[in-house]
Parts: structure tokens; sequence; C-alpha cells
């Protein structure tokens, strides 16, 4: 079973390949920071897309993992939920938009990621 980590990996991969052919290489660092800041290198503005959508899926991920506040503050644990639920729907959006400027359709790995 994969995780998110490995899930992320998989997508920015596939977007770094397809968006950076010449400068892809299949035995590039699995390492997140790595295959970021070779976005930010390579495309500030796409960078700052895929750094706001990764900012938001942690972050709703966090909301929905906090148990302490569920239990404790139930309504405001729903109201962060949708909250964020909303700002990572905008985020994929955007995500999903950019890489269909460069013709890359990123459908499978958000299904897996989102999941």
């Amino acid at each position: 079973m994969k995780t998110n980590e490995d899930n992320i990996i998989i997508l920015l991969r596939k977007i770094l390949a397809l968006a950076f052919p010449d400068n892809f290489e299949a035995t590039d660092d699995t390492n997140r920071k790595v295959v970021l800041n070779k976005f930010q290198e390579y495309d500030t503005d796409l960078y700052n897309i895929i750094n706001e959508f990764l900012i938001a899926f942690e972050s709703y991920n966090f909301i929905i993992s906090d148990y302490q506040l569920k239990l404790k503050a139930d309504d405001i644990w729903h109201n962060q939920l949708d909250m964020f639920k909303n700002i990572l729907e905008k985020r994929k959006t955007n995500l999903i938009l950019a890489c269909k400027e460069k013709s890359i359709n990123i459908d499978y790995e958000l299904e897996n990621l989102l999941n």
C-alpha cells in the first residue's frame, strides 16, 4: 500500500517528467524537496501552484486527523474541515489547469492521492 508521500512523489515526478522532459532523469532522487527544487529552478509559477496544493493537502489531512478537536469542539472541527476542503479543491483545480496548459493529465495520480 502506498503512502501519501509515495503518491505525492509519483505525482510530482510525472509532472516534472512531462513538463520538462529535457531536464528529467529517471534516476533522479525521490526526495520531495529535491523534486520541488527542480520545479522552482525550471518554472516558479508552476512551483508555486504545486506548493500551494501540497500545503492545502497537508492542512486538510491534519484537520481530518485532529481527533482532539473533533471530540472537544465538533462544530469547530467541522467548520475547519469544510474550510480546508474548499481550499484544497481550489488548489487542486489550479494544479489541474496548470498541468493542462502543459498537456499533462494528472487525474489518476490525484485520485490515488486524494482517496
